[in-house]
Parts: structure tokens; sequence; C-alpha cells
């Protein structure tokens, strides 16, 4: 559970449009609680991005849903400036967890 203050943080978004609509009564929001943790960090100001792509995608997803602007534009950049030896090292190591699974 997070405050209402929390929520209404960055503008418009779901979050605002859902507090016009239902006051301050509990709310359940039927998604993959797996990335929340960085939407709600982010509307508390404080958003460190991990340098991984697929997390980048799905927070990216997250944040669309969402309607937060802007951490689809903080995921957008970190997947930008992310170290090209990392998305490399990435995919050898996507392709040698595929090997494994195939050998067995």
């Amino acid at each position: 559970m997070c405050s209402k203050t929390t929520l209404l943080n960055r503008g418009a978004n779901f979050f605002s449009a859902l507090a016009d609509h239902v006051g301050d009564d509990a709310v359940f929001i039927d998604r993959d609680p797996t990335y929340f943790a960085y939407v709600l960090n982010h509307l508390r100001g404080e958003c460190a991005l991990p340098d991984d792509a697929h997390v980048l995608d799905a927070i990216r997803i997250e944040a669309e849903y969402y309607c937060l602007l802007s951490l689809v534009d903080l995921a957008d950049r970190r997947a930008r400036d992310r170290p090209p030896l990392l998305g490399v090292l990435e995919s050898i190591a996507s392709e040698l967890r595929l090997a494994r699974t195939s050998a067995h």
C-alpha cells in the first residue's frame, strides 16, 4: 500500500485518473507486480533502472500502461545508453541457456 500523495506525484497519469474516480477507497490493480517497484520508486522520485534489456522492456510496458511518460523516457534512455558489450554478453548467455535446455 502507498499513499495517495505518492501516486499523484507525477502529474496526469493512470493513478491521478483513478484517484478522481475512487476517492480514498483501496483499489486492486490486476497487474503482474514484478516491476511495480520501479514504477513506485519513480513516483517517489528515486528511480535507478537496471541494465538488463528484458527488464527495461518490461518496465517500459508497465510505464506505458500507467501513462508515466517520464518513466517511459527514462527506460528508453537507459536502453540506448547501455554499454554495447552488455548486449553481446546477454545474447551469448541466452544462446547458452537455449543450448542447455535443448540438450536435456
